[in-house]
């Protein structure tokens, strides 16, 4: 037997999680339409940090190597080092921000238009986002119906439940004769329960659709004519 609010928790949890996987499937979907960026200042930014850091690193041996045994030389050492530690975290943070600033372009295709010019034919080139030429349409779960008998017991303030073996009525015992053959019907078989999940299509959000007519209108904008 199982409390009557953990299986309306079950299925609830149950419910959710596969909304939660309608919900990544969508963002895959429209992942396929971009691209990650190039960020070219982070690239520039990275490689400088490199070469200082490979720098600091040089003298820092330098200074190790050097017979002076000054107060003064060990503590340019340290400074030193300090400085290229600092270097090095930020060479590494650098490296780690560099191709995921989350900055994304569409992905494109090239089509080619025949059109006339002043000088006769010739043939323009227009630059074609593909979440504007590909329907876009995301699903959700609208709708999810589950159904099965029960047997209902109190325990205490609680609401107990527990599922009836085959051929048995739900709230009631089980019949005495209940096969084919006359037999009593064999306990401990699992009673049967369906679910009905409906999924329907999901409007775009106002964002995206803003996003959509903004790459169409650019689109028109580049079509000869």
């Amino acid at each position: 037997m199982i409390n009557l609010e953990q299986l309306v928790s079950a299925v609830q949890r149950s419910a959710m999680a596969a909304s939660d996987a309608l919900v990544a499937k969508n963002l895959d979907t429209l992942q396929q339409f971009f691209e990650p960026a190039e960020d070219d200042e982070a690239s520039k930014i990275t490689e400088a940090t490199q070469r200082a850091l490979s720098a600091s690193r040089a003298a820092s041996d330098a200074a190790s190597g050097a017979t002076s045994g000054a107060a003064e030389s060990d503590s340019a050492r340290a400074a030193v080092r300090q400085a290229a530690e600092a270097l090095e975290t930020a060479a590494a943070a650098m490296a780690k921000r560099r191709g995921s600033s989350g900055m994304l372009r569409p992905k494109m295709m090239a089509v080619q238009f025949p059109h006339v010019t002043k000088e006769g034919p010739g043939i323009h080139t227009v630059y074609v986002p593909l979440i504007a030429l590909a329907p876009v349409s995301f699903a959700r779960v609208s709708e999810v119906r589950f159904k099965t008998d029960l047997h209902l017991s109190a325990a205490g303030d609680e609401l107990a439940v527990s599922f009836p073996s085959s051929g048995e009525a739900s709230g009631g015992p089980p019949p005495a004769s209940a096969a084919p053959d006359g037999g009593a019907t064999p306990k401990g078989t699992p009673t049967s329960a369906s679910i009905e999940i409906v999924v329907s299509e999901t409007p775009l959000s106002q964002g995206l659709r803003l996003l959509v007519e903004g790459y169409e209108r650019a689109l028109r904008a580049q079509i000869p004519g």
